[in-house]
């Protein structure tokens, strides 16, 4: 393996070890394997896309840090992730994990998390110590349940959980920073009105088996996409106009009637109403 040491640089390069190095990356993703850090700096943020038998002793992020670790198989992603505690990044797609360890507690300064398309039924305790969190991605699992423990996540500002099993979600959930929701393809028959206090611009529940929304629903005040297709809705709450910043509401595959249709539109005459 060749070595580099005490150099300003503005790549990467794999089969390398760097030594006391400093890193000013032109671009801000690196593809890399078997590449050792001693002692170095990285002054800029990067994201480190599939790193494979790599190493991180004694470094410093002035940056972002990220981990693309999608694809890889759980069982090939190597523990260290979790000792580097300014990771911002972390993309833990599709790695066949059926469980997320404790460890994950220790990255305090995570950002964003995605944990898309695993094999997921719960989630440990320790994910609720990631106080910093903004993005959380747990779509396609096998989650039955979201935790009200979610309520601690209070810097949440997008959270996705489409293609799982959930039925129902508790009234005492609470996230009053939540803009984008998604929970396409689950089981929900009721809407989940725990999200009412949460200032959403974009919620998609498409394909639930919904009946009815609340007139509640107007507190909904920064709403600007509304995806209720392929539920079993026959109508709207009349608080439904009330919702003027409202661009989109989708309804395709519903019961709604062709009266209902008409004076839904006519209620929303800035909005485009997809039936």
């Amino acid at each position: 393996m060749n070595e580099i040491k005490d150099k300003q640089l503005n790549c990467i390069h794999s089969h390398v070890s760097y030594y006391n190095c400093k890193f000013s990356l032109a671009l801000g993703k690196c593809r890399i394997e078997k590449t050792h850090f001693h002692n170095c700096t990285f002054q800029t943020d990067v994201v480190f896309e599939y790193p494979r038998n790599c190493k991180f002793i004694k470094c410093c992020f002035d940056g972002k840090l990220g981990f693309d670790l999608s694809f890889i198989p759980w069982s090939e992603i190597l523990p260290y992730i979790f000792d580097l505690h300014s990771v911002t990044d972390l993309n833990l797609m599709a790695n066949g994990m059926k469980e997320l360890p404790s460890e994950i507690k220790k990255l305090k300064m995570l950002e964003r998390l995605s944990l898309y398309c695993n094999q997921l039924d719960s989630l440990p305790e320790e994910i609720w110590d990631l106080k910093n969190l903004r993005f959380l991605n747990l779509s396609l699992n096998q989650l039955e349940y979201l935790p009200e423990e979610i309520t601690k996540l209070s810097h949440l500002t997008q959270l996705f959980i489409s293609r799982n099993r959930l039925t129902s979600i508790s009234k005492k959930i609470k996230l009053p920073m939540l803009k984008t929701l998604n929970l396409h393809i689950n089981n929900l028959s009721k809407f989940p009105t725990a999200f009412l206090e949460s200032p959403l611009t974009e919620l998609d529940i498409s394909q639930n088996k919904l009946i009815s929304i609340p007139e509640e629903v107007e507190k909904f005040k920064n709403l600007t996409l509304f995806n209720l297709c392929s539920n079993k809705l026959k109508t709207l709450p009349k608080k439904i106009q009330s919702l003027t910043n409202l661009k989109h509401l989708l309804l395709l595959e519903n019961s709604i009637n062709i009266s209902e249709r008409t004076w839904i539109t006519d209620s929303l005459p800035n909005c485009k109403v997809v039936f």
